[in-house]
């Protein structure tokens, strides 16, 4: 088991398709995170400490939607110009 920064790590494959790599990459430049592994490690983190908030499926539905998802990228453009 590698370790990194003194916790012990496992080491997995996962594959994706281009574009959501293209993304990994863009957030890893743009200074966000320091490896693509590190930007994964914090998906996978947000996703399990926040699935079981009380999101009931209609605020899950409309979250997954296009107008959620727009949403959502101008709600992060406005954090973001703050």
């Amino acid at each position: 088991m590698p370790r990194k920064h003194g916790k012990p790590q496992e080491q997995i494959s996962y594959h994706c398709p281009p574009e959501i790599l293209k993304r990994i990459e863009d957030s890893v430049k743009e200074g966000g995170y320091s490896s693509r592994s590190d930007f994964i490690t914090v998906a996978i983190r947000f996703y399990f400490e926040n699935k079981d908030a009380g999101i009931d499926s209609s605020v899950r539905k409309y979250l997954a939607s296009e107008e959620g998802k727009q949403f959502i990228k101008d709600l992060l453009q406005k954090i973001k110009a703050d």
